[in-house]
């Protein structure tokens, strides 16, 4: 609610906003008005052949696409402790020899990430989808390869009908300033 009253999607009647972290929420705006679905956009199923979800599917978006699920992937790649923070894996990302190390799995996070945004995308035909949650932390590393690999790999019924891809102006607060508003 945040990021439609004050933030990156104030001037938008067809909007979604994302939120990437722990798990995978969302709201989406149809002409102006926020539409509250049974279903969280979360659990949308992007890969049959995936990991099973703790909702009990299998290849969730949740699953496939979180903050979460990047960090721990690699975390475990590069044998890393359990504890080690998202400050440190941005730093990791930063560093041309180790993201070399990592490539394999940020291209597959940013594929499975496209095939996400593209069933949005295809069902909601929104004027703008703003991501949310820890993913902000990640704008210089990611938004930019999600943007390029989107506009390449579409599929024809979004061939040129992608909309703006931005991140929150209130980066991961979002939640917490729309609680007050």
């Amino acid at each position: 609610m945040a990021e439609k009253k004050i933030g990156s999607i104030k001037d938008f009647d067809n909007a979604v906003f994302l939120t990437l972290g722990t798990g995978i929420g969302g709201a989406i705006y149809l002409d102006g008005k926020m539409i509250l679905p049974k279903m969280e956009i979360g659990h949308m199923v992007i890969d049959l052949n995936a990991e099973k979800c703790a909702c009990g599917r299998v290849g969730c978006f949740e699953t496939l696409c979180s903050m979460r699920k990047l960090k721990n992937d690699i975390k475990e790649k590069l044998e890393l402790d359990s504890e080690t923070t998202g400050k440190e894996i941005r730093k990791i990302l930063k560093d041309l020899n180790m993201y070399n190390k990592v490539k394999d799995i940020v291209e597959k996070y940013i594929h499975n990430l496209c095939e996400g945004l593209e069933n949005i995308i295809s069902i909601f035909h929104p004027e703008i989808i703003s991501i949310g949650g820890s993913f902000t932390y990640y704008k210089d590393i990611l938004l930019d390869k999600l943007i390029n690999e989107l506009n390449k790999e579409s599929s024809f019924m979004i061939k040129g009908n992608i909309p703006k891809i931005t991140v929150a102006e209130l980066k991961n607060e979002a939640g917490i300033i729309g609680a007050i508003i």
